[in-house]
């Protein structure tokens, strides 16, 4: 009953209280509202006179600018992206030919109508090329090695039209869509020579990066620009390679960059010539030459000059009789301009209507807000009498409800102890404390359930981690893991060490007899680590040692080949594998050995004294179908032996992200003369974990030590 009391006047209390107070600030507010709205009104409508047209200038000025200058940068990366690709695939080229015996021959199938609207590798050549010539068949077979450069590219540019190589003997490979314009109307397959093309021509003459002018494409007729680089066999310019882009969506770039409805772009090329406007008419429309004699615009053609020097910048000038801003700004690789315009009547306008507007919503409005003020002070006076009304019946009502509720919730919770979570509640109040019993009910739920799921997430992961193990002992166990691994040979010993930085890892080694003269030594990595890793590793584990042991004695750069190509079919991650493969002659120390993008090989010499062989590296193994790889040969001393590893040694890195590097792994293993295959990598690891300390190891590492007793 005590309780009760203080309840009802303490909701008396406070609900007159808050009455009066939101009443008072309600007024205060609304008569300081009132002038607030007439003082900022007047003082809007005086600043918008003043600044408006000054500000819609330098607005719609600094949009034009950014629309110029943005659309020339987008249109010069998408350029120099395209000629740093070109130049890229010519480089490659000039490598072919200074040095031919590096590389292998390929082929590419000649093209039949039957074939016409598909994409690949097409030969063409010049009328004057004779194709049983000896020399001419040696270079139609090596530079059809382009062939997955030029689709890469092609693949790498949609609007590419096509890209290609020309030589000096007639020769051109190109990638693209094969085209029924191929063919005459009589069937026979038509003669290109691209010794008489622009671009081969334009290349020729800058013996650097060319970019034609705009012109129709030679298959196709439609709008295309042209990119070109020489390629060089000692300071002979032996080819070109090039690549053209359509130029059919620049139109709707053009719309795109238009910052106003009224507005316009166009793109002026290096001679002069509009190549693509928005405007179907007057002094801007597309063909018309603004350098030309014709031109009366004094001020447009001083532009043009300006954008031409590279020169950016907004001006007012008059064009096609009518008073515009317009931006412009260089697109530096191929020498055009791109211009942005706006009507300068855009800008006066809005002030004018706006002004008008701003005066006749300010006399509209104060008369809202008086009748507004007026509306509100009766309403608030109706209010208080009503709620002061109410709020004494009420008050009564709520003590009686309020306290046996709360009463028999206080008694509920101090029931819930430890385990004890069940909470029981039959009263329905229908208002906050029925939804603070359900919070207690529902929670007390929540924590039981929480607990049972608790139960079940610990022995999930107990689970997880047992299978886990159970994978990495699964891998560890497919890799050679007994040791000595061949105790019957004296002739040599070998011993290696894998380490995943997770629960399993993606790099791999292997050793195995191929006869009783020959030991073949593997290892390899994985992009990426985990599970997923785990199992491209065992694929790639199986497909080296199967076509090492039953492909007839090959060597290691066939083994590499075929099992890149094998690796490639359904690489649906996207993984790769660096691989180093070598076979040993036990009789003699004689190695042969090939590399896909691994870590250089250490050779230890006779009197424990180890050398990093700077060897030569080929692709990674899973990452394009038909490479090629090199074999490279050289012989053990007695007593010498082999180091390799992948580059989870290397890149070790301690808590400084300094990586651990080639050079500190060779001092390592010098540091002593015990050159057992064990000793050498307990040094090297002791040797990185002293470097890393603390740092978490973050990739693989695996190491094999290989000796030759002669």
């Amino acid at each position: 009953m005590v309780m009760k009391k203080k309840i009802l006047r303490l909701m008396m209390f406070t609900v007159i209280l808050a009455l009066l107070a939101v009443g008072i600030a309600t007024m205060m507010q609304l008569f300081r509202m009132r002038k607030i709205l007439r003082d900022n009104a007047e003082y809007s409508g005086s600043q918008v006179e003043e600044y408006s047209e000054e500000a819609m200038r330098k607005q719609i000025s600094s949009r034009l600018y950014a629309t110029a200058v943005g659309c020339a940068y987008t249109t010069n990366m998408k350029m120099m992206d395209l000629a740093a690709t070109v130049r890229m695939i010519a480089d490659s080229a000039t490598d072919i030919y200074n040095n031919p015996d590096k590389y292998g021959r390929s082929e590419v199938e000649q093209i039949t109508p039957e074939m016409v609207g598909k994409e690949g590798a097409q030969f063409l050549w010049a009328e004057d090329v004779n194709l049983e010539d000896p020399k001419i068949k040696e270079e139609f077979s090596m530079i059809a090695n382009f062939k997955g450069n030029l689709a890469a590219m092609y693949t790498k540019f949609p609007e590419l039209a096509a890209d290609y190589i020309g030589t000096e003997s007639g020769l051109m490979l190109l990638s693209g869509p094969i085209l029924s314009e191929r063919w005459d109307e009589n069937g026979n397959y038509g003669y290109l020579d691209p010794r008489e093309r622009p671009w081969y021509k334009g290349a020729l003459e800058e013996k650097g990066v060319y970019f034609s002018s705009v012109t129709k494409d030679y298959d196709t007729g439609l709008a295309t620009i042209m990119c070109s680089y020489p390629v060089y066999k000692g300071d002979d310019i032996v080819a070109v390679t090039g690549a053209g882009i359509y130029l059919e969506d620049m139109d709707k770039f053009m719309l795109n960059a238009k910052i106003e409805e009224g507005g316009s772009a166009c793109v002026v090329d290096k001679e002069g010539n509009v190549i693509f406007s928005t405007r179907n008419s007057g002094a801007l429309e597309v063909g018309k030459n603004l350098l030309s004699s014709g031109n009366k615009n004094r001020e447009l053609l001083d532009l043009t000059k300006r954008g031409l020097y590279g020169k950016s910048a907004v001006e007012i000038l008059e064009i096609d009789g009518e008073n515009c801003c317009a931006a412009y700004s260089p697109v530096e690789s191929v020498g055009w301009i791109f211009v942005s315009i706006v009507p300068e009547k855009l800008v006066t306008e809005p002030t004018t209507k706006l002004l008008a507007s701003l005066k006749e919503n300010r006399e509209a409005e104060t008369k809202s807000v008086d009748e507004i003020i007026k509306t509100e002070l009766i309403a608030i006076f109706l209010i208080f009498v009503f709620v002061a009304s109410m709020s004494i019946v009420m008050a009564n009502h709520l003590a009686n409800k309020l306290v046996k509720p709360i009463e028999k919730l206080t008694d509920n919770v101090q029931k819930l102890k430890g385990d004890q979570l069940k909470f029981n509640w039959t009263i329905n109040t229908n208002d906050e404390i029925q939804t603070l019993a359900n919070s207690f009910c529902s929670m007390a739920k929540r924590m039981g359930q929480y607990i049972q799921d608790i139960q079940n997430l610990t022995a999930e992961k107990e689970r997880v981690n047992a299978e886990l193990d159970l994978a990495r002992q699964i891998q560890a166990d497919m890799l050679p893991n007994i040791f000595p691994a061949f105790p019957d040979r004296k002739d040599f010993d070998i011993f290696a060490k894998m380490t995943p930085a997770k629960e399993v890892g993606g790099d791999l080694y292997d050793f195995y007899m191929i006869d009783g003269d020959h030991l073949a030594i593997s290892i390899a990595d994985v992009s990426g680590k985990g599970v997923p890793a785990a199992l491209f590793m065992v694929t790639a584990k199986i497909h080296l040692k199967n076509r090492s042991l039953y492909g007839g004695n090959p060597k290691p750069s066939e083994v590499l080949e075929d099992v890149n190509n094998l690796l490639c079919e359904g690489n649906d991650m996207d993984f790769f594998v660096t691989a180093w493969l070598g076979i040993i002659t036990l009789s003699t120390g004689h190695v042969i050995a090939a590399n896909a993008g691994h870590e250089y090989p250490v050779v230890m010499d006779g009197n424990g004294n180890f050398e990093l062989m700077m060897d030569k590296h080929g692709f990674v193994l899973a990452g394009c179908e038909g490479t090629k790889y090199l074999d490279y040969e050289f012989d053990l001393d007695k007593n010498g032996g082999l180091f390799i590893y992948t580059d989870g040694v290397a890149e070790a890195t301690n808590t400084d992200q300094i990586l651990y590097g080639t050079g500190r792994m060779v001092e390592a293993l010098n540091s002593a003369k015990e050159t057992k295959p064990e000793k050498v990598i307990e040094r090297v690891e002791a040797d990185i974990n002293e470097f890393c300390g603390d740092a978490p190891q973050f990739d693989d590492t695996t190491m094999v030590s290989f000796r030759w007793n002669g």
